[in-house]
């Protein structure tokens, strides 16, 4: 029963994620973000913490803002 957050937190992280070729899997491993924490953001069920929001932003190589901000999907 997880409540959906604002919209702005959804598609960004996903767009980026597949264009670099990564599965949630993979970006997982490499970003020590939980594979199910990346989903929940994805689909915009929670918002990612400051630490996960660099972490996957630094793994998939653009700014944290491109992933999260509101009109990231617009960016890219």
């Amino acid at each position: 029963s997880y409540k959906m957050v604002q919209p702005r937190f959804k598609g960004g992280l996903k767009i980026v994620r597949v264009l670099s070729g990564f599965t949630q899997d993979e970006l997982s491993q490499k970003s020590g973000v939980d594979r199910a924490r990346i989903s929940r953001i994805e689909r915009g069920y929670i918002r990612p913490s400051q630490r996960e929001a660099d972490a996957l932003g630094r793994t998939l190589g653009c700014s944290p803002s491109v992933l999260f901000e509101e009109g990231a999907e617009d960016a890219i």
